[in-house]
């Protein structure tokens, strides 16, 4: 087979995709297969920028997002990117995924964090989320029973000053900050 005949062949294919992926409406952005089902998320309008967006469990959608009604959950940040997969689970779960909301732009490097916890029987519960807008990558550690997020405190993407580290805990399904503990001498 010639280069230039496995070219046309490969760029059928990838129209062929992209058809069918928007064919309903619906443009496919990430998929991952889970144990409750395959997961997706899609873009639920078109053009490069789009802001509304769902993820799916099977044929239902979980979640959406809609960057142009004001007050919408994550309205700010309407694009949700899979962060990471947690295959072994964190209890109760037995598998979580970490997910990611973003922007268009650049005014923020980051986006709020949030956990959907899946089970065998096609039960999830989602999380509330951690803020979280830039500066350096939180860092995620899995433990046994939980996950941590380390957001590195540092200077602002703009202006000056400080701010703060934090630490959360995702576990038994919530998210939580850990709090400093004051110490006296």
């Amino acid at each position: 087979m010639n280069k230039s005949k496995l070219f046309l062949d490969l760029a059928f294919l990838l129209s062929l995709f992209t058809f069918v992926s928007s064919a309903n409406g619906q443009i496919l952005k990430e998929r991952l297969n889970t144990v409750a089902g395959e997961l997706k998320i899609v873009q639920l309008d078109d053009g490069e920028l789009g802001n509304k967006f769902a993820v799916m469990l099977g044929e239902n959608s979980i979640l959406k997002t809609d960057g142009e009604k004001e007050g919408s959950r994550f309205f700010d940040f309407p694009v949700p990117n899979i962060l990471r997969h947690f295959k072994n689970g964190v209890r109760p779960f037995d598998e979580v995924v970490l997910f990611q909301q973003n922007m268009w732009g650049n005014a923020c490097d980051g986006g709020p964090l949030w956990f959907l916890g899946l089970n065998r029987n096609g039960s999830f519960v989602i999380s509330s989320s951690v803020d979280f807008c830039g500066g350096r990558e939180p860092i995620i550690r899995e433990g046994a029973n939980n996950v941590t997020i380390i957001i590195p405190g540092g200077p602002p993407n703009r202006g000056e000053g400080y701010i703060p580290g934090e630490t959360w805990i995702y576990q038994n399904g919530e998210v939580k900050r850990v709090r400093k503990r004051n110490r006296r001498r």
